[in-house]
This record gives structure tokens, sequence and C-alpha cells, in this order.
């Protein structure tokens, strides 16, 4: 039972992990095609929602997918839909009836044939951060996340990678890590509250500039930081 369980976690661990490749998803009457890149490259947060028509979770999930969508333009959204009991292949109509019954304009939806993003079953929530390529949640409503746990990932990834603004555009300022301390040079023009967060939105230090040169002592971990100084964000690489 111990294998079996560790099996499951490791498995588990590898799926959230994974690097995601490029994927082209196509609208039901295949007038409109969608690739993961395309937002990815953009630095847009990507989160998709597998549901199934006949799903009664999934159901009383839409409502907030709706306004998760329509509330975060800048998240793209897509609809991978199938059926949880049926193995018959959904048609237009069931796309078209789903759309209209819960408002998703602003969701991509498609047939998801090969249920590829429904992993664990009916729903299953995927969020792809756009820095890693990575899937940073990845789990169904009666596992490891459901559609709140994933909208707020989507959200918290999307503060700190909004768009390339997360990189360093100041020349004189410059930012680094080394030796178990964080430094800031040519701070001269800029001051005010500092944050570090990680790549998912997690604050891991929070103070103040008050000086064009700083050395902070500060323990991180190998990995893709950006640092906020005042309304400035930058992209700090640790690899210490």
């Amino acid at each position: 039972m111990k294998k079996i369980i560790l099996l499951f976690l490791v498995s588990s661990l590898c799926a959230m992990a994974q690097d995601i490749a490029d994927v082209i998803e196509t609208n039901c009457d295949a007038s409109a095609k969608d690739t993961l890149y395309k937002w990815l490259s953009q630095n847009k947060v990507v989160l998709i929602a597998a549901d199934g028509f006949d799903c009664s979770v999934c159901q009383s999930h839409a409502p907030a997918i709706k306004n998760f969508a329509n509330d975060n333009p800048n998240i793209r959204v897509w609809g991978a839909m199938n059926f949880k009991y049926s193995s018959t292949t959904p048609t237009c109509t069931q796309i078209n009836n789903w759309k209209s019954s819960y408002s998703w304009d602003n969701v991509f939806m498609f047939v998801d044939t090969d249920r590829s993003w429904a992993a664990v079953g009916y729903p299953t929530y995927t969020v792809i951060n756009p820095l890693t390529k990575k899937v940073e949640k990845f789990g169904s409503n009666n596992y490891t996340i459901n559609d709140a746990t994933a909208r707020e990932r989507a959200l918290n990834i999307n503060k700190t990678l909004q768009t390339e603004d997360a990189v360093n555009t100041l020349a004189e300022l410059n930012v680094y890590y080394q030796h178990n301390q964080l430094i800031i040079n040519n701070a001269n023009s800029i001051s005010g509250k500092l944050q570090v967060l990680g790549i998912n939105g997690q604050l891991n230090f929070e103070g103040v500039v008050n000086a064009s040169n700083l050395r902070i002592p500060l323990q991180l971990n190998n990995g893709v930081y950006i640092v906020v100084i005042g309304n400035q964000k930058l992209k700090l690489v640790v690899n210490d």
C-alpha cells in the first residue's frame, strides 16, 4: 500500500511540474482557432476549465468561471468541453447552449474530444504560468484543486506577470542577488515599498527602499522572482 501511495504522489507531482507543449484548439464549427503559446508568449496566464455537460459540479462552477473571464480580460480562459458520463461526442448545439446558459462569451470553448484537459475527471482546472510554461495547478474538484483555488492561483501569477513591465527596463537601476543578499544599486529616483514575490505571487520579503544603494540579508532559493519597488517591477533570477 505504501508503494502505491508513493507512486501516486510522485506521478501527481510530475504532472504539476511538467512543461506544457504548444496546443492548437479549434472551436466547434471550425470558425476560429486558438493556440496556447499565442497567449503565453504575450505573458498571459491561461486557465483551462475542463467541464462536462452532464456534470453537476461543473454546472455549479460555471457562473464563477463566467465572472472570472469577464473581470480578467488579460487572463485567457478556455472551456474544454465533453461529457462526464457518456462517450458520445458533443455537438455544436450543446456547446452553444452552454455558452448561452452561462454567458461564457469571454471563454474560448471547444470540444475536448480526447479529454486531454480532463486528466482526473470533471471538472479539472489547469493554470499555466507564461514565464515558466509549466502547469502551476492541476487536478479536479474532488482531488487537489477546485475552481476557487484555480482562479486564485491565476490571479496571483497575473499580479507579477501582467506585461513585460515585470522585466527591468530601467538601465540605471540594478538589482541582483549574491551571497544571501538582495543588492540594489542606483535607486536614486525610486523610493517606496519593496517586495520580493515568487512567480506564483507569494510574498518572500517586504521592506522599504530609502537609499540609493542597499544590501539586504535575505534567504532565497534558486528560481525566478519579481522585485517590486514602488510602481516598478523587475525580474530577478537567483542562481546563487
